[in-house]
């Protein structure tokens, strides 16, 4: 007995002796060789191992590896799956007889590179399906419960539970390939992952670079166990970058399968969305839009589909809250919303900025005198690039408190807005704008080679001098008016836009002024040189009612107006006023910013307001309103005013003009058009004495009256010589 026992001790101590003393005496070659052809068969995968190699058995299993290698799968693109340049694991030796329990001490990846490629099904070669007689490919013939052994041959232990100690990555490069060909690439990796108990808390802490943007990593997962076996746990995710920030505290369930569900509260905050989508592999186009995103809001999410019910949102200097739904199952994403929103700037969608609006100044004096409005400023050619509009389809629900497009504001508005393949329509139930209200429907078409512009509005009781200044650029009236208008146009800038505008409308203002003159004023100015022809006629007449100061009131101004490729027509203008009525017409052309209007102040003394007869007795002298936006000119047309006295005859019982009947008489007398009213000569006499015709004295021929040719040359000679010269 003692023979076996002593046989027995020393069969002990020699083993003891060969777990810590063989490792230091056997070639590392004789068994890193055989480590790697079982990994082999294990993965199914070529693994090779550098010859730097370390083993230790006892009181833990340390294994020191260098040049590790796994082979890429048979159809992968790589030249490696995974590799390292050092591996560093420390067990416990009890723990490879513990039974289903994973405890590692240590294991640590010094410069590892793993490359992910996506296949077609979604899946990729980081699917190990095994080699040959490998436990993997081996059918299982009966279930085993968690925690259990098989005995049978071939059967494999289940891990019930997995200790992590010291897990790190340093310096790792992960890459992934997918199936479309883009790719993600995560550098300088550096982890630590703890986990006491598979239900226990994982977390990894650590920072890498995300396609070249470096990005810090706080996720905790309450229980692990959830990962593999599809249960819900809680979770908490931070990520912080240069390119935006995303914290999400909540549950996750299903993270194994297509239908993960996520619940909880998200904040997202991103300086540029523009940037940010570049950067994620989906850019927006142009270079308009869009900058800020901040959103806060629970969060609900199956698959690729998420709701945030009680967002609020900042977005590129916009903010409100109400409920976005995200569907990413579609080509683009598609964004079902119904928002309050403080404001809507559609300038953002197209990528443009809009231009300042004038001041006017000016001055008055003698001659053709100017309303000055300063520098207008010149429709921008700056392409507009609607591309962001197809980045994305929407069928928003908004209310807003203001409302850009282009250079015009509208205030509170209800506004329905669907983009599908480019096409946005935006349908404005209600809007406050200038004061007023008004509702019409706008459509932008990104998608062809031109983008085109519909628009149909009806606006009533709104500012117009702010409301002009805003859309055309013009600020030369004022009043309370109603506009309607039916507009389309296309072009890639707002010069083109403007160029190729196309519609027609109406506007009817009361109550107002027409700034930069007095026609009131200049009419009655005119109306003196009627009775007294010496005064002369020249374009300095009425010019001092002329100016930035001035204005000429009306009750009521209004006309139709159509719009050929930029060019606004009008031929029915009337104006009337307190002391002056207004007929006319002419054009604006809005891609040269200049305007040319002929119209007939007449003076009145009656003073009613709108509904006011036309057919007034007083002086008709046509004024001429001519000149660029920012430099207007005002100046009689006397030529005007003599071709119309010699083409028009007035009519029994209609009202007559004074100076035209003035102008008319005395170009009749030149002409010999007018009708003989003097006695008819008596007969001549038969008698053959005959008198003697006898010459007047020489005082009485300087007393005798002016020709008519006189009295016409005096008159109209020097406008008609000063009309010629300046054309």
């Amino acid at each position: 007995m003692n023979r076996i026992l002593g046989g027995t001790v020393t069969l002990f101590v020699v083993l003891v002796i060969a777990v810590l003393v063989a490792p230091n005496f056997i070639p590392a070659s004789l068994y890193k060789d055989r480590v790697a052809e079982l990994a082999s068969n294990q993965t199914g995968r070529d693994i090779s191992i550098g010859d730097d190699v370390s083993l230790s058995l006892f009181p833990t299993l340390k294994v020191k590896l260098s040049d590790v290698k796994i082979g890429n799968a048979p159809d992968g693109k790589s030249d490696f799956f995974a590799k390292a340049e050092k591996v560093d694991v420390q067990l416990p030796f009890d723990s490879l007889f513990s039974g289903g329990v994973a405890r590692v001490e240590r294991f640590v990846l010094i410069n590892p590179e793993i490359n992910l490629e996506e296949n077609a099904s979604g899946g990729g070669n980081w699917e190990f399906e095994g080699g040959s007689g490998s436990p993997a490919t081996e059918e299982k013939t009966q279930p085993e419960p968690s925690g259990e052994t098989s005995g049978q041959s071939g059967g494999t232990s289940r891990i019930s539970d997995i200790q992590l100690g010291d897990v790190r990555l340093e310096n790792g490069t992960v890459r992934l390939f997918r199936a479309d060909g883009s790719k993600d690439v995560y550098e300088n990796v550096n982890v630590q992952v703890s986990l006491q108990s598979i239900d226990a808390p994982f977390s990894v802490d650590g920072d890498l670079d995300f396609n070249g943007q470096p990005v810090a990593l706080n996720v905790r997962i309450d229980k692990p166990r959830a990962l593999s076996d599809g249960s819900a746990t809680m979770a908490f995710i931070d990520l912080d970058s240069t390119l935006g920030k995303v914290k999400f505290d909540g549950s996750l369930e299903g993270l194994n399968n297509a239908q993960t569900k996520i619940g909880g509260n998200i904040n997202v905050d991103i300086p540029s969305v523009r940037k940010f989508a570049a950067f994620m592999g989906n850019p927006i186009g142009g270079t308009g839009g869009f900058g800020a995103l901040r959103i806060k809001s629970s969060l609900e999410a199956t698959g690729e589909r998420a709701s945030l019910p009680d967002l609020d949102i900042f977005f590129d200097g916009m903010q409100g809250n109400g409920r976005l739904d995200l569907n990413l199952t579609t080509k683009v994403p598609t964004v079902t919303a119904k928002l309050a929103v403080d404001k809507l700037d559609f300038n953002k969608f197209m990528g443009t900025t809009p231009a300042a609006g004038s001041s006017t100044s000016g001055n008055a004096g003698g001659g053709t005198v100017t309303v000055n409005s300063g520098s207008a400023d010149q429709w921008s050619t700056e392409p507009m690039d609607f591309a962001a509009l197809k980045s994305f389809n929407a069928d928003l629900d908004l209310t807003t408190d203001q409302l850009f497009f282009q250079d015009i504001k509208i205030g509170k508005s209800d506004v329905d807005i669907d983009i599908s393949n480019g096409v946005m329509t935006a349908k404005l139930n209600e809007m406050a704008m200038y004061s007023g209200a008004g509702q019409g429907e706008l459509t932008l078409n990104a998608n062809q080679r031109t983008p085109s512009l519909v628009s149909s509005f009806t606006i009533d009781a709104i500012k117009m001098l702010p409301f002009l200044r805003d859309s055309s650029k013009f600020d030369m009236l004022e009043g309370i008016g109603r506009v309607t208008y039916s507009l389309r146009s296309s072009g890639v800038s707002q010069a083109q836009l403007v160029r190729n505008l196309n519609g027609t409308g109406e506007l009817l203002v009361r109550d107002g002024a027409w700034r930069g003159v007095d026609l009131a004023a200049m009419a009655k100015t005119l109306d003196q040189i009627a009775p007294n022809l010496g005064l002369g006629l020249n374009n300095s007449a009425g010019q001092d009612d002329v100016g930035n100061s001035k204005k000429t009131y009306f009750t009521e101004f209004g006309g139709t107006f159509q719009i050929d490729r930029g060019i606004v027509k009008n031929s029915n203008l009337s104006l009337i006023g307190p002391l002056v009525r207004v007929t006319g017409g002419g054009t604006v052309d809005l891609p040269q910013q200049y305007v040319r209007f002929r119209i007939n102040p007449k003076v009145t003394a009656n003073t009613g307001g709108q509904g006011g007869d036309f057919n007034v007795s007083g002086v008709t002298i046509p004024v001429i309103i001519e000149g660029p936006l920012s430099n207007i000119k005002y100046s009689p047309d006397f030529a005007g005013l003599i071709g119309g006295a010699l083409s028009t005859t007035p009519q029994e019982g209609e009202p007559t003009d004074p100076l035209q009947n003035i102008i008319r008489d005395t170009l009749g007398d030149v002409l010999g058009t007018n009708e003989e009213t003097a006695e008819p000569a008596p007969e001549a006499q038969t008698s053959d004495a005959r008198e003697e015709p006898q010459e007047a004295p020489a005082e009485e021929q300087a007393a005798e009256e002016p020709t008519p040719e006189q009295i016409f040359r005096d008159i109209f000679g020097g406008v008609l010589e000063q009309q010629q010269s300046e054309q």
